[in-house]
């Protein structure tokens, strides 16, 4: 049987980046993975464990870690588990009066650079809008697409090997767009 560490309700950006990096010092490789949808959001993919006891190690060290106490090991159905990265990519945005700032948090730009090691990453895109236009979805999908590439510096092609991307706004804490790899794994 298969198992995920996760938390009730989701990780959070800064907790799950902790989950990152401790899975990367005990040696996963986050490009190619046994994996699972984060059960409480689908937001992102999480990593399997075989074994239960490793999966328990592994929440006591996050626990440890991250001073949040309510890492668990769940277990899952086998259907649930594929085979892929740890993405989506995360893009943050962050939005104010004149245009919108995006970004890539550190985990996602060190996923794209162990898959893609000559990707000419750019550390920020700001696209401005007209000042009037105040309304909610003034920075939608019609721009996401282009920004994506040109942050990572990837093709659509080689972004979609990664999962995908999510659209992130921290200063909301809501997800503005969930990858269709995700959303199709749940269906």
């Amino acid at each position: 049987m298969p198992f995920v560490v996760t938390r009730p309700g989701g990780a959070r950006d800064l907790e799950f980046e902790a989950y990152t990096r401790l899975l990367e010092k005990w040696g996963v490789d986050m490009t190619k993975t046994s994996r699972t949808p984060e059960p409480a959001t689908a937001n992102r993919w999480l990593y399997v464990w075989a074994k239960r006891e490793d999966a328990e190690r592994f929440a006591k060290e996050l626990r440890k870690r991250t001073k949040v106490k309510s890492w668990r090991v769940d277990e899952l159905a086998e259907d649930l588990v594929s085979e892929g990265p740890l993405g989506p990519v995360d893009i943050y945005i962050n939005c104010h009066r004149s245009g919108c700032t995006f970004g890539l948090p550190p985990n996602s730009r060190k996923l794209i650079q162990r898959k893609f090691p000559d990707a000419r990453l750019t550390p920020r895109v700001s696209v401005g809008h007209d000042a009037a236009d105040q309304t909610e979805g003034h920075m939608d999908g019609s721009v996401w697409d282009h920004v994506a590439l040109i942050l990572t510096g990837l093709t659509r092609e080689q972004l979609e090997e990664l999962g995908g991307y999510r659209v992130y706004e921290p200063m909301r804490d809501r997800v503005l767009r969930k990858p269709p790899s995700l959303a199709a794994a749940l269906n």
